[in-house]
């Protein structure tokens, strides 16, 4: 009797969702895009470790030690902001359950990743300006500085100069699909007018 009733209640108790364990998520596909950028990051500042302990001697007119090690830092802080928006990432699970972490934390990232980029725009105007400036001298003093800190500057500046590129080619094609228009349109009005004129005369 028991069996029968166990059996009734398994088969008409609805299963609630909060119930369900999160077992069939794939939380791969959101864990590789974090992965890289962490390992992308990581490898940038061992690389800069290594080279500024290998550049050890060399002395610089300007101050690119002081540049590679704030654009360290900011890399460290933009892999934690990073890693805790990823945990605090929302996601549907298959029964309706959402996965998130503490929203405060969330918030402090955000405001800190948001400080950080800000700090960044203007650290990467003051490394142009380092590396513009003592280019000549810096490039024979001390070549693994420049160099690093060149490559780094034009991997940043690249896709801005890209970006602006595309816009300003948009801008022309646009404006050109105007004019090419406007002018298909003055065209094929000029006749009706001189037949209109014409008419009257």
């Amino acid at each position: 009797m028991s069996t029968v009733n166990d059996d009734v209640n398994t088969t008409t108790t609805p299963f609630l969702p909060a119930e369900r364990p999160l077992q069939g998520v794939n939380w791969s596909r959101y864990k590789m895009p974090i992965k890289g950028e962490l390992c992308w990051y990581t490898i940038i500042i061992l690389v800069t470790i290594v080279v500024m302990i290998l550049s050890k001697d060399e002395i610089t007119k300007v101050p690119l030690r002081v540049w590679l090690v704030g654009y360290v830092i900011h890399c460290a802080v933009h892999m934690v902001c990073a890693y805790i928006g990823h945990r605090s990432l929302r996601v549907e699970t298959p029964w309706g359950l959402v996965a998130e972490s503490n929203n405060t934390c969330n918030n402090i990232a955000t405001f800190v990743e948001l400080a950080n980029k800000i700090f960044f725009s203007v650290w990467w105007i003051i490394g142009l300006y380092w590396v513009i400036s003592g280019r000549h001298k810096s490039a024979n003093d001390a070549p693994k500085l420049f160099w690093l800190t060149t490559i780094y500057l034009a991997f940043i500046t690249l896709p801005l100069v890209i970006t602006m590129i595309m816009a300003c080619m948009v801008c022309v094609c646009g404006g050109l699909a105007v004019f090419y228009f406007a002018s298909q349109a003055a065209e094929s009005t000029v006749p009706q007018e001189q037949q209109r004129v014409a008419n009257l005369a």
